[in-house]
């Protein structure tokens, strides 16, 4: 009786790990019918660095931060619902996130990805709207997007932002690496304080003693930012006038049609150009990008 007794236990345990080794190889599952609600978020915070998470927001999206700890793959469907601002950390696969509104009702990043020690993740942002940013020179710099962490690829299409701060921020130096970026039918302008700059890719020298950071390779296909009023785009892309690397070559943003387009020297390994003010309307047509709902 006592041999049958410790088979069934360790047939109980061998199961329980076969179980738990599956649902690692699987992915996370647990979805509740219509999505998962504030309820769901509160008690699921973190994932281990194998697991698979899929998270789709519910009728009337979330009303509080989402935040996702961990977790190797990371796929989040906003369904278009409004949403507020998405927190990714360690990730160590991918995170891939889709139809999302956000509008901020905080100071902070809109969506900030900061990857696990080790780790560069590849990053695609697909049909995103943000609006309601704000942050302030002396306090929070916020931004539309921030790379706080190692970024593999980032590709970014469909997103269509407004920033009272800061819009898409690469800075590119150890610890903040990106491997590459690719942008596509992106449009971003400035809104309520109208500080700080929409386009960041990478340090550059601007006075004695700054240490550039490596120049990572840029994409851009019909990438639109509207300036401030009376100002020329060369305020709100970086790097721009007078910046250099390393080397003390010449990386800063120019124009050579009266400022409808900019482009960068060689040097800035920036391929492609940003054009000044909004998209035209088959901008919005050809893509799912929001912006005029």
């Amino acid at each position: 009786m006592q041999r049958r007794q410790i088979a069934l236990l360790i047939g109980i345990v061998g199961g329980c790990t076969a179980f738990v080794a599956a649902a690692d190889r699987i992915g996370y599952r647990e979805r509740p019918a219509g999505g998962q609600d504030d309820a769901w978020l509160s008690r699921h915070t973190s994932f281990g660095p194998r697991r698979d998470v899929d998270i789709a927001a519910p009728p009337g999206g979330w009303g509080r931060p989402l935040r996702v700890q961990g977790g190797r793959h990371v796929r989040i469907d906003g369904r278009s619902e409004l949403i507020g601002r998405i927190v990714l950390r360690q990730q160590t696969g991918s995170i891939r996130i889709a139809n999302a509104r956000i509008f901020m009702t905080d100071v902070g990043d809109a969506i900030a990805v900061a990857s696990r020690n080790g780790h560069a993740p590849d990053v695609t942002l697909e049909n995103i709207v943000v609006g309601g940013v704000r942050g302030t020179r002396a306090g929070v710099h916020s931004d539309i997007f921030q790379g706080q962490g190692d970024i593999g690829r980032l590709t970014i299409t469909d997103l269509t932002g407004s920033s009272g701060y800061q819009g898409i921020f690469l800075k590119g130096t150890r610890g903040r690496a990106v491997g590459s970026v690719h942008l596509k039918r992106v449009a971003l302008s400035h809104s309520g304080a109208a500080l700080g700059f929409l386009l960041w890719f990478g340090d550059g020298v601007r006075k004695p003693g700054d240490v550039a950071s490596p120049r990572f390779p840029v994409y851009l296909d019909e990438v639109y930012v509207t300036p401030r009023p009376g100002e020329d785009l060369g305020r709100s892309i970086y790097p721009n006038k007078g910046i250099t690397d390393a080397q003390g070559r010449d990386i800063g943003a120019y124009s050579t049609d009266g400022g409808r387009t900019w482009r960068w020297p060689p040097a800035a390994n920036i391929h492609g150009v940003v054009m000044a003010g909004p998209p035209p309307a088959r901008f919005y047509r050809q893509g799912k990008g929001g912006g005029q709902d």
